[in-house]
């Protein structure tokens, strides 16, 4: 009878562990559930750097262009973000006589020609006319052709092309870190005069010129001007730098561009009032329009208005002198300024009783 009791309370004791093992192992699985999932939480997508990967090595053999080269082992590469000067550029400018392009070319071939470069193609497949757009290195100081390295404007060729006014910048589909530094070497030139800039065929035009702008049609070129007025439309941002839409000069930023403008942290409807700097191909939707596809298309050049002017000079400098100031209310308008005191009446004395010098006749 004992040996019979011992078994009955060892089965129970193991009935009662395979009814708590399921619940141990369920606990024990949603456990490794939650930390696998914290594992797979998405994290925020950060900006690619400035920085190519498997470069390959090649020497140049024939320069087509100031931005398409022809490489030793047949490749024909062009240059990523830039535009080259042509004779497309100025309406009116005939085909192969216009002075930029050859000097473009000439200048760049000083450089490439029978010279070693290392180069990334920033797209897999090449474009209708069978070129390869690249990002393309002077004189590589590293061996490895796979190894990594920052890009360095001092021997890159996009950089070095903007700095001296040979080429402008094109930002479409270039990095964000990338698209900045070209901007900068750009805005460099801009500012100095250099190459192309010089020409008044490649000036930055005025947004409120809509008829100029409009016989442009089909070119590139840099618009600055102060928005009128943003307003949105089916997910899409316009611009409005006049107040009909139908003559007047306009920016597009869609969907897609817009979220882009968010992660940068610009409220593009928050633009109105703000003066802008927009490059891009112009085109006819009414009047003439420039469609934001690329970030670095779109330059805020001021900052925001106040929206109290007194109540921002009163903190920034204080009370304005000659005006009362409320600590409740703030400034208010200027004190009207006093008139001149009267000069004081002299006194006249009779001749008979003054003394010498006192008399006033």
């Amino acid at each position: 009878m004992l040996v019979c009791g011992a078994a009955m309370s060892a089965i129970a004791a193991v009935g009662r562990d395979a009814a708590i093992s399921p619940a141990v192992a369920s606990e024990t699985a949603s456990k490794a559930r939650s930390s696998s999932a914290q594992k797979r939480k998405p994290v925020a997508k950060r900006g690619k750097a400035c920085v190519w990967r498997r470069r390959q090595r090649a020497v140049v053999t024939e320069v087509l262009s100031a931005t398409e080269f022809r490489l030793d082992d047949g490749t024909r590469l062009t240059l990523a973000n830039v535009l080259a000067p042509r004779a497309s550029d100025v309406p009116g400018a005939r085909r192969g006589a216009w002075p930029m392009e050859p000097a473009a070319r000439a200048s760049v071939a000083k450089r490439l020609l029978g010279r070693n470069i290392a180069f990334a193609t920033v797209t897999r497949q090449p474009d209708r006319y069978g070129r390869r757009p690249a990002q393309v290195w002077l004189a590589p100081t590293t061996p490895d052709a796979t190894a990594s390295k920052r890009a360095n404007d001092g021997d890159w060729l996009q950089a070095r092309l903007l700095a001296d006014g040979l080429v402008r910048l094109e930002p479409t589909w270039a990095r964000t870190s990338c698209a900045s530094r070209l901007a900068t070497a750009e805005r460099a030139a801009r500012a100095a005069g250099k190459g192309l800039w010089a020409l008044a065929a490649y000036r930055v035009r005025s947004a409120w010129k809509s008829r100029a702008l409009s016989r442009l049609r089909g070119t590139y070129q840099l618009v600055t001007g102060r928005v009128r007025k943003a307003s949105e439309v089916r997910g899409k941002v316009y611009l409005n730098f006049g107040r009909n839409w139908r003559r007047d000069f306009t920016i597009l930023i869609g969907k897609r561009q817009r979220a882009y403008f968010k992660r940068r942290g610009i409220d593009l409807m928050s633009l109105g009032g703000r003066t802008v700097l927009v490059r891009g191909w112009i085109d006819q939707r009414g009047g003439p329009m420039i469609a934001i596809e690329h970030t670095h298309q779109l330059e805020v050049q001021d900052q925001p208005a106040p929206t109290d002017r007194n109540a921002v000079a009163s903190s920034r400098n204080g009370p304005q002198r000659g005006a009362h100031h409320s600590p409740k209310f703030g400034p208010s308008l200027p004190l009207p300024t006093p008139l001149p005191a009267p000069e004081p009446r002299q006194r006249r004395l009779r001749p008979d009783l003054a003394g010498p010098g006192e008399v006033d006749l």
